[in-house]
């Protein structure tokens, strides 16, 4: 069972309007830490690990809504399994990324926008995933590479769907098709979300390809679920802890 998430309660005013003593009272009534709001941008930085840039109120209130509002999952990179390295987008991915999302036997199943499948759409979503790596919001979209030459084979990552549960996808570009790359991958991915969270994917009911590498990495068929966030039906895979010590 996932743990509670914290709450951050933060008061608000203009200097001397007595933020300190109603926080503290608060504070003392509901059992809660109590720290100035220079203290807590400090301990959020420190505990996010993260390089952002500001100060002051607008900051901390940023850092403290991805620190206790985003994902809690921790990933650490790159991963490497047998002949893989699941790792950061890097400048060199930017072609075989476009033509993965140019090509539409690739994206048929996938919930992409449809500016998001031409070249100016695609370009800007490489490049916002790559921009948010280090920021407070970070998009877990990762490169699948070749472990011993670093080539781009396809992405994989997730992305928070409810508390303690998180949902991944995988995607392989079609010239590497039929070779247990995705398999490898999702695999590889899920022993470390699965320690943390429980982890989910959503499949369209038609692709099939998908349906069997979520069953051989483990993954468990639910049937047919509607996605909460986007309302569309899909077949619905959670992973289990057995697919966490593949690995």
């Amino acid at each position: 069972m996932p743990l509670p998430r914290p709450i951050l309660y933060i008061l608000a005013g203009l200097p001397s309007s007595g933020k300190t003593t109603l926080s503290q009272g608060l504070a003392r009534r509901v059992h809660a830490a109590h720290m100035r709001i220079d203290t807590l941008e400090q301990a959020l930085r420190d505990l996010c690990s993260i390089e952002v840039q500001g100060e002051g109120y607008d900051l901390a209130y940023r850092i403290a809504a991805y620190a206790l509002g985003g994902s809690p999952t921790v990933l650490h990179l790159p991963i490497e399994t047998e002949r893989l390295r699941i790792r950061r987008f890097e400048p060199s991915d930017s072609l075989p990324f476009l033509e993965f999302m140019l090509d539409q036997a690739s994206t048929r199943y996938l919930m992409f926008e449809a500016r998001q499948k031409t070249e100016p759409g695609a370009r800007e979503l490489f490049e916002s995933v790559c921009s948010a790596y280090d920021s407070p919001a970070p998009i877990h979209a990762y490169a699948i590479a070749t472990k011993d030459s670093n080539r781009y084979l396809g992405s994989c990552g997730y992305s928070p769907y409810d508390d303690g549960i998180v949902e991944c996808y995988y995607s392989i570009n079609r010239s590497e098709w039929g070779r247990g790359f995705a398999t490898e991958a999702l695999i590889a991915l899920a022993s470390q979300l699965a320690t943390q969270v429980e982890v989910r994917a959503y499949c369209h009911p038609d692709n099939v390809a998908a349906h069997a590498v979520a069953r051989k990495a483990g993954f468990v068929d639910q049937g047919l679920d509607r996605h909460r966030h986007f309302g569309h039906e899909g077949r619905l895979f959670v992973c289990q802890s057995e697919a966490s010590r593949l690995f």
